[in-house]
């Protein structure tokens, strides 16, 4: 008698193309009948991770319409998720489309991407700018780091429009820009940060002193001014914590 761990494990390597022939030994019986009902399953199963995809990736599935079911397919077979939580289902799903030449749908994903993580992504008690008024001089060499659901990535210009509502078309190929996600409370916000300030962000992807973070800030015209009005903007947001 086969453990149901092995059981398992013989579904998920059916269902992901791999190896059919454990699977039907484990259904037993007539081996046409056995492979209708792993079929069946298999369509089920699929359907769900699609309907899953579907709630996670609104905007890409108005502009890729009949075609989504399949590129999320495409996905979920060439990166099976290991995470428990369907939530994470299309992490990678701008690679998949990158990897099928899609780049303007990849750069709409990834924003949405972003923005589920920065949904789902832990909760900490974001400084505030009393805290930071609190450090006094102390401030420049205080560790702070970003908050679990900032998110720091490129995309390609017209990506955030369009999950806003705009055509696919004004995605525009070449033209990059740096693209910031979090969350407040419960909603959502995605935003353009300058390429020094993105520098600045991504030293506190871990902890850090701050003034390090601020030193990106040095060519501007007004360095220290222009430091403090990021800071504050940081802190009025929620992006920083304590380690």
């Amino acid at each position: 008698m086969s453990s149901l761990f092995e059981a398992q494990a013989a579904m998920k390597r059916a269902l992901f193309g791999e190896d059919r022939s454990l699977a039907l030994q484990h259904l037993g019986g007539d081996r046409e009948a056995a492979s209708e009902r792993l079929a069946i399953y298999e369509r089920m199963y699929l359907a769900r991770l699609v309907t899953s995809m579907e709630d996670d990736f609104p905007a890409l599935r108005r502009v890729a319409g009949d075609l989504f079911p399949r590129l999320a397919v495409t996905h979920v077979r060439r990166r099976p998720s290991r995470h428990a939580s369907l939530a994470r289902l299309g992490d990678s799903f701008d690679e998949t489309l990158t990897e099928l030449g899609l780049l303007a749908e990849a750069a709409v994903a990834r924003v949405e991407q972003a923005r589920n993580r920065a949904f789902w992504s832990p909760d900490r008690p974001p400084v505030n700018l009393g805290d930071l008024a609190a450090l006094g001089a102390a401030l420049g060499e205080t560790s702070l780091k970003l908050h679990p659901s900032v998110q720091l990535f490129a995309s390609l210009s017209g990506a955030r429009a369009v999950v806003e509502g705009a055509p696919l078309r004004v995605v525009e190929p070449g033209s990059w820009e740096q693209v910031v996600s979090w969350r407040q409370g419960f909603e959502i916000h995605v935003d353009e940060v300058p390429p020094d300030e993105a520098q600045a962000l991504d030293v506190l992807l871990c902890p850090s002193p701050l003034e390090r973070a601020l030193e990106f800030f040095a060519s501007r015209q007004d360095p220290e001014g222009a430091a403090i009005e990021a800071v504050q903007r940081w802190a009025l947001r929620g992006w920083l914590v304590f380690p």
